[in-house]
């Protein structure tokens, strides 16, 4: 098995989208932030830096664990997005880098504007497409699905990545928006595999499900893919365009 704590040449893959959420968010200190299927906790550390006091919530305890560890004095549960455990008003900003967008529209933004304070603002990041590393994921879904012997998972057509859907979503609520992306570097297509593969918790835990030769199976699939979207002739560069959307709550909501 790898290390599920050598995580960090995949968080640093990330790290720019929890750093644009958090200036994009306006985040102050002492105010209180609710980082939403925070996996290891990129943005509640960006959130921290910040001043803030941070919370996050995601319902793998494997990537829990590891934002426990990247952010100490933070406080991490496992939770549902969709029924989140706090009470009305709770924190001045909630935000999502690539977790809710993955969550059926509604209910999602209900409970993020049911808990944050009027005044207070909801940041979510969402791809525009496809990106490199999202579709390498799904490979991992697929096989998971099919070992565990359910269909594979049919995403809510909720088009997080689309303007008028978020702002619908959030209405009456001002929502501005920001185009962003993030630019992946690696040595090679096998070592952008290797980080997931090898250090990734979720991946990690996917290899108990699907078992040892499926996964040796999968990390050459996904090298393949890898190789096939490299924008280098020597090294591996690939970019991820994404949408970031920001609600700021205000009275009559």
């Amino acid at each position: 098995m790898g290390d599920m704590a050598d995580y960090a040449p995949v968080e640093a893959q990330l790290r720019g989208a929890a750093d644009r959420a958090i200036e994009l968010a306006c985040v102050r200190p002492g105010e209180g932030v609710l980082d939403v299927c925070c996996g290891t906790g990129n943005a509640a550390a960006a959130a921290q830096a910040a001043g803030a006091f941070v919370t996050g919530i995601d319902l793998d305890e494997s990537m829990i664990k590891v934002a426990r560890k990247h952010v100490p004095t933070g406080t991490f549960e496992v939770a549902d997005a969709m029924r989140l455990p706090f009470a009305d008003d709770s924190f001045d900003v909630a935000l999502s880098i690539f977790g809710v967008s993955l969550l059926p529209g509604e209910p999602a933004a209900r409970e993020l504007v049911r808990v944050v304070r009027d005044g207070g603002r909801i940041v979510i990041t969402s791809w525009l497409q496809d990106g490199s590393i999202l579709s390498a994921g799904s490979i991992l879904r697929r096989a998971m699905s099919k070992a565990q012997g359910r269909p594979a998972v049919v995403h809510d057509p909720t088009a997080w990545h689309n303007r008028s859907t978020v702002r619908d979503l959030f209405a009456p609520h001002r929502v501005e928006f920001s185009d962003d992306q993030i630019n992946y570097r690696a040595a090679s297509a096998r070592a952008v595999a290797a980080q997931y593969y090898d250090h990734h918790p979720q991946w990690l835990r996917a290899r108990e499900v699907v078992g040892e030769p499926v996964y040796a199976q999968l990390r050459e699939q996904a090298t393949h893919f890898f190789d096939e979207v490299n924008k280098h002739p020597t090294e591996w560069h690939a970019t991820d365009c994404y949408l970031t959307a920001v609600a700021t709550l205000g009275n009559g909501r």
